[in-house]
């Protein structure tokens, strides 16, 4: 508690709402990342290997829109973190 206590208002405001960005961005992944690889299961969404990949197996194709949209709802909460 003393380091708290030692930080001023507006550092304290800083890191208390990076904190709660990182845990929503966490489990908003957590939960976006598993729903994105079920439906490509359910539907046969997979980039298929051939002598052109890198890959050695099969990758969903909708690998990167959780990971998008995590990265784009953290960057909209940055904006209301600033104080003026």
């Amino acid at each position: 508690m003393a380091f708290i206590s030692n930080l001023s208002a507006p550092s304290l405001f800083w890191t208390v709402n990076s904190i709660l960005v990182f845990i929503v961005c966490a489990l908003s992944a957590g939960v976006l990342i598993p729903l994105i690889l079920l439906i490509s299961f359910c539907r046969n969404l997979f980039d298929m290997p051939d002598e052109r990949k890198i890959h050695q197996g099969v990758v969903p194709r909708l690998g990167g829109i959780a990971f998008k949209s995590v990265v784009f709802f953290s960057v909209a909460l940055l904006p209301g973190m600033c104080q003026f």
